[in-house]
């Protein structure tokens, strides 16, 4: 971890953002419209089961789910279909540097510049306290 992350509104100055420590009263989860799927729809059954409410969703394009994440107004962003490197480097960074981690579904930072580009399944989340990846399915082949 550097410097911390932030951002900046159009005419606007540079803010700091920063993950939220999770609620389990209100959980908050990002999800993809185009890549939601049985894997996410079970991440968000088991989220369900485990803290006794709907997770609160929020859709929109993939770097910037992360970026929710970081900026404290998500929890978790399971993204559990393919992506590329190009992907998730710049916000996998953004979100390292506000608190949050980004992890395969077997607790490890992705890595990059590796021969094969595409990442395997992975949860951004806010608070690396709370035991996200039991919530992930196993990855289909």
């Amino acid at each position: 971890q550097g410097q911390g992350a932030w951002r900046q509104q159009v005419g606007g100055v540079p803010e700091p953002i920063r993950v939220n420590a999770y609620n389990s009263a209100q959980p908050r989860m990002v999800a993809s419209r185009s890549h939601a799927g049985e894997a996410v729809t079970a991440f968000r059954n088991a989220l369900a089961a485990k803290s006794g409410c709907d997770p609160a969703i929020v859709s929109m394009g993939s770097a910037l789910k992360v970026c929710v994440v970081a900026e404290g107004n998500a929890d978790v962003y399971p993204r559990l279909a393919p992506t590329s490197e190009w992907d998730t480097c710049a916000s996998h960074c953004v979100l390292t540097e506000a608190g949050g981690r980004l992890v395969d579904c077997d607790g490890a930072e992705l890595s990059y510049n590796k021969k094969n580009i595409l990442n395997p399944w992975f949860v951004a989340m806010a608070d690396p306290k709370v035991d996200w990846l039991q919530f992930c399915p196993p990855e289909e082949n």
